[in-house]
């Protein structure tokens, strides 16, 4: 019996799911096909049909990781302004985004990893990032202009090199210093204080 397009669908969703979280969880060189498509419950021979290859999965699976992180839930929150800046800052550079591990975003989970990685994989990720501040500055309305956009690209490199650091180190005590004194040099570059 043939399978249906939602079917696909449904297996392809399923399998960007596990790539997203697998890679956030253990970086892109340290998981394996047969890793995603056991963790999505799938075998190996049903990836082809999808992708052809972990490099083009991946271009799939950083953005959907994208569209599930912090940014992009403090962009869906409804704010405007330096209201939503606040929002974003406040939760980017937070003790629960530094811990979590599902839906974490891929641009502070996996910096180091990617910058080791072909181009196609640097390019999907650089495909994230460069769409993350248009989404920011797309709801800046008035704010918006070439200042904060040099503004925004520098918060958001502080911001993802915050939490690298942050997930890095094992005193936690260092880790909260080190958000609250990020978060107040964001909110100085951004005139948010």
């Amino acid at each position: 019996m043939p399978i249906s397009k939602e079917q696909k669908q449904e297996s392809r969703t399923k399998i960007m799911q596990s790539a997203a979280s697998l890679f956030l969880q253990q970086g892109f060189a340290n998981v394996s096909i047969d890793d995603i498509m056991l963790n999505a419950g799938m075998t190996r021979g049903g990836f082809y049909a999808h992708f052809e290859s972990k490099e083009a999965l991946y271009e799939y699976a950083v953005i959907q990781a994208a569209r599930d992180g912090a940014v992009m839930h403090a962009l869906d929150s409804g704010r405007q302004g330096k209201d939503l800046l606040r929002h974003i800052v406040d939760a980017y550079l937070s003790i629960g985004h530094v811990q979590q591990k599902a839906s974490s975003c891929p641009l502070a989970f996996l910096a180091a990893d990617v910058g080791r990685e072909e181009k196609r994989v640097r390019t999907a990720y650089t495909h994230v990032f460069s769409q993350m501040i248009e989404q920011i500055l797309n709801r800046l309305e008035a704010l918006k202009d070439a200042v904060m956009a040099r503004k925004v690209r520098a918060a958001l490199a502080m911001m993802v090199g915050c939490v690298m650091v942050s997930r890095a180190l094992t005193d936690q005590v260092l880790v909260s210093k080190m958000l609250e004194d990020c978060r107040r040099q964001v909110y100085q570059l951004l005139a948010l204080d």
